[in-house]
Order: C-alpha cells, then structure tokens, then sequence
C-alpha cells in the first residue's frame, strides 16, 4: 500500500462523514493529512511510496466538524504477526520497531503527565515546564525534544493562540489557560544524530 493510497481512504472517509480536512483547506500543505514513514518525525506528505513491513507510519489528522477543528496524530507500525514457532521472525524484526515502540511508550507517558495537573488558570508554562522535566528524567540521552514545532490552541482556527512549548519555559511563565480553553500538546523527540 502506498502513502496515497492511505490519503485516498482517509478522504473517502472525511466524504462520507461530512468533515473537510483542516490541512489542506488552509492551503499551506499539499496533503489532506501528514502521513510520516519511519524517521521522518512530522509533516511527511502523501507520495507513492510504499509501505513495508517493518515500517513505522505517523499518521496526523486534522479535520473541521461543524465549525471546530481537531487536531491529532498515532502511529501504526507494519509487522507480521508472530507465531509460537517461528523462531527466524523473531531473528528478523528490526531493532528499530521495537526502538519506535518504546519511544512510543515513553512520549505516551510524557503526555498524560503534561496533562496530570492541568486545570483552568494554569499557565502554559507549566504544561512546558512538565513535559520538559519528565523528559530530563525518563528518557534516555540520545534522545531531544524537537525545538521547532509546538503544541497550539484549537478551535474555529486550527492554529490558535497560546504556543505550547515542549521546554524552556518556567512554571509561572506564560499565559494563563481560561476555563474550557481547548489545547492540542504536541511533545516530539527525535533521536541525535550523533547519539550523545
């Protein structure tokens, strides 16, 4: 199955449910969804490449349902399902699925403590200052929260204000979160390339 493939069923599915594709409808990106295969961490566009087992594919979706948009992304890893005796799958499966999917475990982590304490008044740095410390502390050193992206309000606008920083902000700074403020925490860590 290609990239496109995968955008073409999504847009059969965004047509017969009545959405309409936040992405695209801004004009800025060439796709209805980012589809992210393997290391590419974000923004990846539909192509004809395919997917293979072994593969690693981020999916982000946004989409607006009667005026409100939504915002939000997973992965789905491509893997032959195993069988108690077949001992050459196990030989064969790449360190890097099992690499992505305690990634996975660990950012899945990162994000609900983000969201542990968060009520209304709470500033966005104390989101930032969250996800920053639960980062210094669990994840291995080979690993860095992504600089150039951020969470975002949503809502009638896909982007909206505040920013939501995944470091470099302390608890008080910020601005304060009002009541029924709807957010999208956006942590994304990519591995160093030199591993350090």
């Amino acid at each position: 199955m290609t990239l496109k493939a995968v955008e073409s069923m999504t847009r059969s599915q965004f047509d017969k449910y009545g959405v309409q594709s936040s992405f695209d409808a801004s004009g800025d990106f060439p796709s209805i969804m980012c589809l992210s295969l393997n290391d590419c961490v974000v923004h990846g566009v539909a192509s004809e490449e395919v997917i293979r087992e072994g593969d690693k594919l981020t999916i982000d979706l946004g989409f607006s349902y009667l005026g409100l948009n939504i915002d939000g992304a997973f992965n789905m890893f491509f893997e032959k399902p195993e069988k108690a005796d077949d001992k050459s799958l196990k030989k064969g499966r790449t360190k890097k699925i099992e690499e992505y999917k305690y990634l996975e475990q660990l950012t899945k982590a990162l994000f609900y403590e983000a969201i542990s304490e968060l009520k209304a008044g709470d500033t966005s740095g104390s989101i930032t200052y969250r996800i920053e410390t639960f980062f210094n502390k669990y994840f291995p050193k080979k690993y860095s929260l992504l600089e150039k992206f951020t969470g975002h309000g949503i809502g009638k606008k896909l982007h909206d204000f505040p920013r939501i920083h995944n470091f470099g902000m302390r608890k008080v700074e910020g601005v304060n979160l009002p009541n029924r403020s709807t957010i999208c925490i956006e942590p994304m860590i990519i591995e160093q390339k030199d591993g350090s």
